[in-house]
């Protein structure tokens, strides 16, 4: 049987050698979606004697494990330590936790307590633990990173592909064996990303304001997940659709009544026209009448002896102040004109009462409904209104400055109160329920927990923990651009011009970036984490863990090809980097003054990190996490408007 199958075998190999080729002329240009990083992880495939994802986190765990080992024969026998030396701090602050005392005590800790607090089995078991913790963070950040793949629809086996960009990247386990706490914010991070996409809203601020306490560098990503919160996410686009389904049942049951009233006043009319007008008219009815006649009449004169002095009040001061002049000529003028005033209203007052006889005659007659009389003795009443202004103030507009200029600025007041209505309604559209629990939770968060360790060890934390990052200089060679200026300046307190040259630029590109991608929210927090540490003040290499977490989440939807444009794209970054730490070799190590040259190697590492991004940017097919109320499927997209508009 086993012979079968291999000749089996044989044989569909050779019907595929001498097939057509015509299949390989049709593959040979795959479409970006098609052809991204997925296919060149074959050969990773190939190297793993397993192929599940059980087995890909046992063996990134063994090559940890390893690493530990190692460090701590080479900490014992070299000189060069392995060992980070922040994580001999951590060690020697989690020592005077344990004593009792201040983990500020410790010269250069310049972190949370909470991170003194998860180190103190090193003083209680072993100095190993740490790396251990810092390494399982390392594995955790992988799992979650496989979470957030299939949900947005890539296949598990491929996610398993991604995730092994992160579990087996040299910088990553390094920096974790040695002892670094960077994964830990990482994996915060990442957490924050998987339960927003997951609905857990409360649960993503709580973690996003304890991640910006322990590292106050997620404070960056505030504008993209407030932005992320708009109608497209679930909660929102449930709630709208919500009302929207209530405003339509709403204006269902209007419209049912409109027609219902509609049809009633039809059946109404067509009743009335044969009947009697003795059947229609009553006692009772004819009493209303002439009460609300009688009700009218008085409504007139008051509207006769009251609006037409009142417009006519300002005609007559105007001709007050003439009087020096023509004394007799004008109350002589003033007495004619009172009385055809006077001979017009008794007309006007005569021809409305004379409408409002024919109104409720008609009325009575005819057996109108009463809200239909209402309307025309408002109506009325209107009309009888602009009459008494226009005989009573003949002279009013000339002194008001016209009726044209009043609809003017009643035309204006209407504009700047719809732009304000407008205004409003953008606000309130924009600030919306979930932003403000993410917002209100998160914040409340953070600063629970300095005013607990702030009651607990003072100014200390508070410097040290947090304003220390917001001024920190440091003159020791690092990749950051301004690390010479700071060099030569040291001595020197820093100016206002200085600090905004290194900040400004900074939180602009933060800015710009979060706005226009914040929609592609994995994209775009690794963008803004990519350009806050190449525009940032200082640079190590730990700094880069930061955004290669999130590297496994941006390369589904890229269109560059492994084989070329990213094996190019990886050796500029890494050939700008070891060219850095050549000439930082020649100063640390031989004592050679190249500072100059090193600091020419910073910028031409900086312009390698800008070019990088212009780069992933240009080859990035733009898909927003969320659409219409679910997560958008990564595999099913397409290039939308934003690419073109980038580009």
């Amino acid at each position: 049987m086993n012979a079968s199958r291999r000749v089996g075998g044989r044989r569909r190999r050779a019907a595929m050698a001498m097939a057509p080729s015509s299949s390989c002329s049709s593959s040979s240009s795959p479409s970006p979606s098609s052809f991204s990083f997925f296919k060149p992880f074959r050969i990773f495939r190939m190297c793993l004697p397993w192929s599940t994802l059980t087995s890909i986190f046992i063996l990134a765990g063994l090559v940890r494990l390893v690493m530990i080992a190692f460090g701590e024969w080479q900490d014992a026998h070299l000189v060069v330590k392995y060992t980070d030396i922040d994580y001999i701090v951590f060690s020697d602050a989690s020592a005077f936790v344990a004593r009792g005392k201040s983990p500020y005590l410790r010269y250069t800790y310049r972190y949370t307590p909470l991170l003194a607090y998860m180190l103190l089995p090193n003083i209680f078991i072993h100095k190993c633990i740490g790396k251990l913790l810092f390494s399982g963070f390392d594995l955790l950040a992988g799992w979650i990173l496989h979470s957030i793949l299939t949900l947005r629809g890539v296949p598990s086996h491929r996610a398993a592909y991604l995730i092994a960009a992160w579990l087996f990247n040299p910088f990553t386990f390094t920096v974790a064996t040695r002892g670094n706490c960077d994964a830990m914010v990482s994996v915060m991070m990442l957490w924050v990303l998987l339960c927003l996409m997951q609905g857990k809203l409360i649960t993503a601020a709580i973690w996003y304001g304890l991640a910006v306490h322990v590292r106050i560098y997620p404070i960056v990503y505030a504008l993209p997940f407030i932005l992320v919160l708009d109608e497209d996410y679930p909660s929102v686009a449930a709630r709208l659709k919500s009302c929207l389904a209530n405003m339509h049942d709403q204006d269902k049951v209007n419209h049912d009544q409109q027609e219902d009233d509609a049809s009633l006043n039809k059946h109404l009319d067509k009743d009335q026209v044969g009947k009697p007008a003795d059947a229609i008219s009553t006692t009772a009815a004819t009493a209303a009448a002439a009460e609300d006649k009688d009700k009218l009449r008085r409504q007139v004169d008051g509207i006769f002896t009251t609006v037409a002095p009142a417009a006519a009040a300002p005609a007559a001061e105007d001709k007050d102040k003439d009087k020096d002049k023509d004394k007799d000529k004008d109350k002589a003028e003033d007495k004619d004109k009172d009385k055809d005033r006077a001979e017009d209203k008794d007309k006007d007052k005569d021809e409305v009462g004379m409408q409002v006889d024919g109104i409720f005659n008609t009325a009575a007659t005819a057996g109108e409904d009463k809200v239909r009389k209402e309307v025309e003795v408002e109506g009325i009443l209107t009309r009888a209104a602009e009459v008494a202004v226009r005989k009573g103030g003949d002279d009013c507009s000339l002194s008001c400055g016209g009726s044209s200029r009043k609809k003017k600025k009643t035309k204006t007041k209407t504009k700047k109160k719809s732009l304000s209505d407008n205004r409003a309604s953008m606000f309130l559209r924009f600030v919306n329920r979930e932003r403000l629990q993410f917002a209100l939770v998160s914040g409340g968060t953070f600063l629970l927990l300095t005013f607990v360790f702030f009651a607990i060890y003072g100014m200390d934390f508070l410097f040290d923990a947090l304003l220390y990052h917001l001024t920190r200089s440091d003159p020791r060679h690092n990749f950051s651009i301004h690390f010479y200026q700071s060099y030569l300046r040291f001595d020197l307190a820093p100016s206002v011009a200085n600090r905004l040259l290194a900040f400004v630029p900074q939180l602009l590109v933060l800015l710009v970036l979060g706005a226009v991608f914040a929609k592609d929210l994995p994209f775009c927090i690794f963008l803004q984490t990519l350009a806050f540490v190449a525009f940032n003040k200082v640079c190590t290499a730990q700094y880069f863990v930061w955004y290669f977490c999130l590297l496994p989440l941006i390369l589904p939807s890229t269109t560059m090809r492994l084989r070329w444009q990213g094996v190019l794209l990886a050796a500029i970054w890494c050939c700008a980097q070891v060219h850095w730490l050549g000439w930082a070799f020649l100063l640390e190590f031989k004592g050679i003054n190249v500072f100059v040259p090193l600091w020419i190697a910073g910028v031409i590492f900086f312009a390698a990190n800008v070019w990088v991004m212009l780069q992933l940017i240009r080859h990035h097919r733009f898909c927003a996490l969320f659409q219409g109320g679910a997560i958008r499927q990564l595999d099913k997209e397409e290039e939308t408007e934003m690419h073109s508009k980038v580009l």
